[in-house]
């Protein structure tokens, strides 16, 4: 298991990610994960600031899905992001 702290350091800079301007994320609450993306912010002016979309890193690479017709869940701060089971796939 990954401790925390390197998920948020990872999730913090965004010239590490291996697909930017995406990172991959998952959220396992038992059942089955759910998936989801983060984009860099920095990249499109903040308005996916701390910000998961809800989809498949895959499809949105290939073009495949309308990331404005994805579900999106919105945090106030990345430690609220991480509260709610969020981490780096």
């Amino acid at each position: 298991m990954i401790p925390r702290l390197e998920h948020e350091t990872f999730m913090k800079n965004p010239g590490k990610w291996p697909q930017w301007p995406f990172l991959p994320l998952v959220r396992r609450n038992g059942k089955e994960p759910y998936l989801g993306v983060m984009v860099d912010s920095d990249k499109n002016g903040g308005i996916w600031k701390r910000t998961v979309i809800i989809t498949n890193l895959i499809p949105l690479m290939e073009g495949k899905v309308n990331i404005k017709k994805c579900p999106l869940l919105r945090y106030d701060n990345l430690s609220k992001l991480l509260d709610d089971g969020w981490e780096v796939d």
